[in-house]
């Protein structure tokens, strides 16, 4: 959040902005920590909109985020730079467009492409694996995936299997070598740090690599440093999800005019760009 706190100085700085009745407005960033327990995030919503009287409001996490859709969408809150199942919903004639943004896709392309995939992929079923660690972050993907399949007209033709592994488990082979066992069409590693690698090498070795079609590394193997291109081939075919920010760090982003903003921005708040690769988030805002 530093950097949309960066921006927010910079347009402050530059008067602010007038709003429909002329008045000038200036940003202020509110954050509140859930935890990530959905939980927590209702009172926390609740506090921003009904006491804090905030224009906007963002979150962080698929199960997050359910919890509070319709609440936002019925007091017109605009809900910009969420992640995870977006769950848009039709516009009300009443209350207009819905108010969230994301680029995550809407829940009837989710439907749409599902079908598509299932009916001209596999068959007309399929099965979906899953790599999740025993903590916080593996429960939310695992309840985020599961309330998605509960949403779906066809989650009577989707299995979804899972194995659990610690965090600080030197080795997933056991996991890996259970899902391969499944035969699964699609195998999400929903992990991060080593296990994003151990998952790629493992799948090479028992099959999954050559067998299943759809092998995805998520957003938080990215974050945490996991570079596919470095695997020697064995990560050829894989998808890396959340390949598309550009990496403030680099120095191929050295002419990019927007990075060269950003970096000033963080600059005058007494940021260093080069201290954290989340930044890229961030300037994605």
């Amino acid at each position: 959040m530093r950097l949309p706190e960066a921006l927010a100085a910079y347009e402050n700085e530059q008067g602010g902005f007038t709003d429909s009745e002329g008045k000038t407005r200036r940003l202020q960033v509110e954050i509140r920590d859930d935890g990530y327990d959905p939980t927590r995030t209702i009172p926390l919503v609740d506090e921003l909109i009904d006491a804090q009287k905030v224009f906007a409001v963002g979150t962080i996490g698929t199960p997050n985020q359910v919890k509070v859709f319709d609440k936002l969408n019925e007091r017109c809150v605009p809900h910009p730079a969420i992640s995870g199942h977006c769950r848009w919903v039709t516009p009300s004639a009443t209350r207009g467009p819905p108010a969230r943004r994301s680029p995550t896709l809407r829940s009837g392309d989710h439907r749409a492409v599902q079908q598509a995939k299932l009916d001209t992929e596999f068959g007309g079923k399929a099965t979906v694996a899953v790599l999740l660690f025993s903590n916080d972050f593996g429960a939310a993907f695992d309840s985020g995936f599961e309330a998605f399949l509960a949403s779906s007209a066809r989650a009577a033709d989707i299995e979804y299997v899972t194995e659990i592994v610690e965090p600080s488990a030197p080795t997933i082979k056991d996991a890996m070598t259970t899902l391969a066992s499944k035969e699964p069409d699609v195998f999400v590693a929903a992990v991060a740090g080593a296990a994003c690698t151990q998952a790629v090498t493992e799948s090479a070795e028992n099959g999954m690599k050559e067998a299943v079609p759809y092998k995805i590394l998520d957003s938080a193997c990215k974050a945490s440093g996991v570079k596919p291109l470095e695997l020697a081939g064995q990560a050829d075919g894989w998808y890396a999800v959340g390949g598309g920010y550009r990496d403030i760090t680099s120095a191929a982003a050295d002419t990019d005019p927007w990075m060269i903003h950003a970096r000033e921005m963080l600059a005058a708040s007494g940021l260093n760009y080069k201290a954290s690769t989340s930044f890229n988030a961030g300037s994605s805002c």
